[in-house]
């Protein structure tokens, strides 16, 4: 059987967010496509981490925004992970904590906040990166959320920089919050769903006890997208001459018919290709091809999940 060009080696979920911290990093950095602005949008952030070393005296916030489906998970894992790179690189221990799981949608962004800040630091204690007495971890988990201004005076490791990867949310409200609370010692990443004004959400978030926010932007595909994409992966795989090929008026079609995200391209083309590779069926695929699969499979193959 021909292997599906689409698959994420090493990966059972073929439509997970590309994420350097789960896996071989070398081998999921090189899945990476210039596509929906994610390449812009990272070269963005490079340019603004410049200075890890200045995270020892103020706190910074990097966010990514955009609809769902278009990459705001894989942008900003990449970043993450090329942040605590440089850290390293400057002498520094990124102490990475991922907290994307803590807080529940069904709360208000402040409980969000205080429950997570009250994870974030339990975490740190119970692993002894704070050092303190039970007392006054006692004293601290009372006010968690308030805690962070001095959360560089408690950590046992003067080289260490907590890096904090955040839950996504809807509400800018909650990021300018996150924003503020970031100090001495302290990395967040969040997401943000939806169209948002990156300059507004950078301005609102600016103080003195912060390096300024970071506000990354991931967009629908646009004109050459799915070539390029299509060309990457059939390439990654080696995907053989003689097995099903996309047409060129398939990326044509899908570049002006609608706006696609990289997540629902990515789905369709999995399942597409699952099933002709299985059969064995090589020859051109043609956007008629595509269309009758996906009004077939239509249940399966529209559901928006984030990323």
């Amino acid at each position: 059987m021909i292997p599906n060009p689409f698959a994420l080696p090493g990966r059972s979920d073929p439509f997970a967010a590309l994420d350097p911290f789960a896996g071989d990093a070398s081998e999921v950095l090189k899945l990476y496509v210039d596509v929906d602005h994610t390449e812009e949008a990272f070269q963005q952030f490079e340019r603004a981490f410049r200075a890890p070393r200045e995270l020892t005296g103020r706190g910074q916030l990097i966010v990514a925004m955009g609809e769902s489906g278009c990459g705001k998970s894989a942008l900003i894992n990449r970043c993450a992970w090329h942040a605590c790179t440089l850290l390293k690189n400057a002498g520094l221990e990124p102490l990475v904590v991922d907290v994307r799981d803590q807080g529940r949608d069904t709360e208000n962004h402040v409980q969000r906040i205080e429950q997570i800040s009250k994870f974030l630091i339990r975490y740190l204690y119970r692993k002894q990166y704070l050092d303190i007495t039970q007392t006054e971890y006692e004293e601290l988990i009372k006010d968690p959320a308030a805690v962070f201004a001095d959360l560089g005076l408690y950590l046992s490791g003067e080289e260490t920089v907590v890096v904090v990867r955040l839950p996504r949310t809807e509400l800018p409200t909650e990021i300018t919050a996150w924003a503020n609370k970031t100090h001495a010692r302290l990395l967040f990443f969040a997401e943000l769903r939806g169209e948002h004004d990156a300059a507004a959400i950078s301005e609102q978030s600016r103080g003195a006890e912060q390096l300024p926010t970071v506000a990354l932007e991931v967009k629908l595909l646009g004109l050459g997208h799915t070539a390029a994409f299509v060309r990457h992966r059939m390439e990654r795989a080696n995907h053989p001459a003689d097995g099903p090929q996309l047409h060129d008026d398939v990326a044509r079609r899908v570049d002006t018919t609608r706006g696609w995200t990289i997540r629902e391209l990515q789905k369709l083309l999995f399942y597409f290709f699952e099933e002709r590779c299985r059969t064995d069926r090589g020859g051109d695929i043609h956007w008629q091809d595509l269309l009758e699969y996906f009004m077939r499979d239509a249940d399966r193959l529209i559901g928006r999940n984030d990323g």
